[in-house]
């Protein structure tokens, strides 16, 4: 079993350069794009790692079915046909 620890808000409660983390912050935006075939692949990757497990203990059969069938392939085919 593990006992745990205290929480230390020294380790936590820090001075922060404020403007210097609003500078970072807005720059970010601009700069993290992906372009063309790069987005596209970065689109598909994270639609596979989309989340499709059930917590709800009042799912049907036939939506469980669904959920399976959306998990293995989640893009339709006509997009996967575009995308060449």
């Amino acid at each position: 079993r593990n006992a745990g620890t205290e929480l230390d808000l020294s380790v936590a409660l820090k001075p922060v350069n404020r403007a210097a983390v609003d500078r970072r912050v807005s720059s970010i935006g601009g700069r993290r794009t992906v372009k063309n075939d790069q987005q596209a692949a970065w689109l598909l990757r994270a639609v596979t790692m989309i989340d499709l497990t059930t917590l709800s203990g009042d799912d049907t059969p036939g939506c469980v079915q669904r959920l399976c069938a959306k998990g293995r392939n989640p893009v339709r085919d006509d997009i996967v046909d575009q995308l060449g």
